[in-house]
């Protein structure tokens, strides 16, 4: 009635048991392990995005207390202008915010209008002609580039701004114009234009 195992069936079955559960153990481990594997992974990831956000807001908040350190000593400047104090002062201090402006970008245009505000307050305006063609009677040239993708002769950068005080150049401003033919010729073109000759 009852169909008994051999002793040798009862052992296989255990060992097959056995193995089942093993490899069923495995595959759980092997599952844990990839999943950890990848949230260190994120882990490491979210790490390293807040470690560079943190270098941006160092970076952010330290050219904002430049900016505002030039302010203070506009402000500073300003409450002991009178008439005979020298311009070339204000002309200093406007320069450096200027500069500051330029490698910092369009985040502080608040503070760069400020500026402008205050020397509109004594008839002067900065030359800052970046992309206007060269003008002598504005501009001095301190070097030249090639850039094919801006007009010949316009101005590339702006190395020092100029100042102009009642429509008179007080300082003319340096700058670097674009000039075409000082393109590198490459070996190919090379070849041709010596061919040429």
């Amino acid at each position: 009635m009852f169909g008994f195992l051999s002793k040798r069936d009862f052992e296989n079955n255990i060992e097959k048991i056995l193995s089942e559960i093993r490899s069923a153990h495995e595959k759980i481990l092997s599952e844990i392990r990839s999943g950890h594997a990848s949230l260190e992974e994120r882990l490491g990831k979210n790490e390293e995005r807040f470690e560079q956000m943190q270098r941006q807001e160092r970076r952010r908040s330290l050219a904002i207390e430049s900016l505002l350190d030039n302010q203070n000593r506009m402000i500073e400047i300003l409450t002991r202008l009178d008439k005979t104090a020298p311009i070339d002062a204000l002309m200093s201090l406007a320069e450096n915010f200027a500069l500051s402006f330029l490698s910092e970008g369009t985040e502080f245009a608040v503070l760069f209008d400020k500026l402008t505000d205050v020397l509109t307050c004594f008839d002067m305006s900065l030359i800052m002609d970046e992309g206007a063609a060269f003008d002598p009677s504005r501009h001095e040239a301190c070097s030249v580039n090639c850039d094919l993708s801006r007009p010949d002769g316009s101005v590339l950068e702006i190395v020092r701004p100029g100042f102009t005080r009642a429509g008179k150049v007080l300082r003319y401003a340096t700058v670097v114009v674009n000039r075409h033919d000082t393109a590198p010729i490459d070996g190919y073109e090379r070849s041709l234009y010596e061919s040429e000759i």
